[in-house]
């Protein structure tokens, strides 16, 4: 299982370029020819933490020892190319662990580069349906939506307001697919317990535009 890094980095002095994975041909007297050659991309985060004393020698223990000196990737909550913290696999770039930059009495102020794996995200309309079927022992909630994510999967919804006048009917949260009825729908179970909005029992499919991204494990 991935280790998690449990201190993600600060917002000031971050930065965050996105992996493309695209091929740009310059042509004479004409606007550029843009071909995708990679999918999923990379991006590339320059990051910086503050840490106390203690907090410096477990930080650094975890790239030394955990991730045997940072060769190995770890989950962190990280701001991409989506509005909100949210976990992702990542490495040090070029196996190059974080560095200590200053030291200012109890403060260890380390900066590091890191390569981070793309999270399957989708944008766009989204359809929720409640299901009350018979026999079930509890609520089961289904959506559709692209076909890149299967049974288990851990995905985090983002952004999905049935109403925006009525906050109540807000679908955010992180959900696990428990059954994969096809490429287009799959079902959670148990949503209600995560976010109250599941309750609607109207049985009318709601499309709603929302961002879903599957977390990484």
């Amino acid at each position: 299982m991935t280790a998690t890094l449990i201190y993600p980095p600060e917002r000031d002095g971050y930065s965050f370029a996105p992996g493309y994975g695209n091929i740009v041909t310059k042509l004479d007297g004409g606007a550029s020819r843009v071909r995708k050659d990679v999918n999923n991309a990379a991006h590339t985060i320059q990051a910086r933490w503050t840490l106390r004393s203690s907090e410096y020698t477990d930080f650094m223990g975890f790239f030394r020892t955990d991730l045997q000196d940072g060769t190995l990737p770890f989950l962190c909550d990280l701001l991409t190319d989506i509005g909100a913290m949210v976990l992702h696999k990542a490495r040090c770039k070029d196996g190059k662990m974080p560095e200590l930059v200053a030291n200012k009495g109890d403060g260890y102020f380390v900066a590091g580069e890191l390569e981070v794996e793309q999270n399957p995200t989708f944008t766009g309309d989204v359809t929720y349906l409640y299901d009350s079927g018979a026999g079930l022992a509890e609520r089961v909630s289904a959506f559709q939506a692209l076909g890149q994510w299967g049974l288990g999967d851990q995905l985090r919804v983002i952004g999905a307001i049935l109403n925006p006048t009525n906050p109540s009917f807000n679908y955010d949260g992180t959900y696990t697919i428990t059954t994969d009825i096809n490429s287009t729908t799959k079902v959670i179970s148990g949503a209600r317990f995560t976010n109250s909005a599941w309750i609607v029992t109207d049985g009318v499919p709601h499309i709603i535009r929302s961002t879903i991204t599957r977390i990484p494990t």
